[in-house]
């Protein structure tokens, strides 16, 4: 799926009469299938390093969803409402030479 955009991976805490209730979701299983061809032949530690920046970066989203409690999506930025594998995991290059 390199490249494209892939379905919802997360959500943030349900919208309540007081807002955005401040928990998340996220759906790893989801984001290991993204991942998955993309992580073949990599040692465990990247592959935990891949997945941890993967994770890091959807909680990120989600929580700007709480803190702003606001559920619309940008253009660009981490607000933006799906992201390809190289902006899930902007490090992948690096991690990629470390690992294999």
């Amino acid at each position: 799926m390199c490249g494209s955009r892939w379905a919802r991976w997360a959500t943030a805490g349900l919208k309540s009469q007081v807002g955005i209730r401040p928990f998340i979701h996220v759906d790893c299983s989801r984001i290991t299938e993204v991942l998955g061809q993309h992580v073949f032949g990599m040692d465990k530690n990247s592959r935990n390093a891949v997945m941890a920046e993967a994770i890091s970066r959807v909680i990120l989203h989600e929580w700007v969803h709480i803190a702003s409690q606001n559920p619309a999506h940008a253009r660009e930025g981490i607000a933006k409402p799906s992201f390809s594998v190289e902006e899930l995991v902007p490090d992948f290059p690096q991690i990629i030479s470390r690992g294999r």
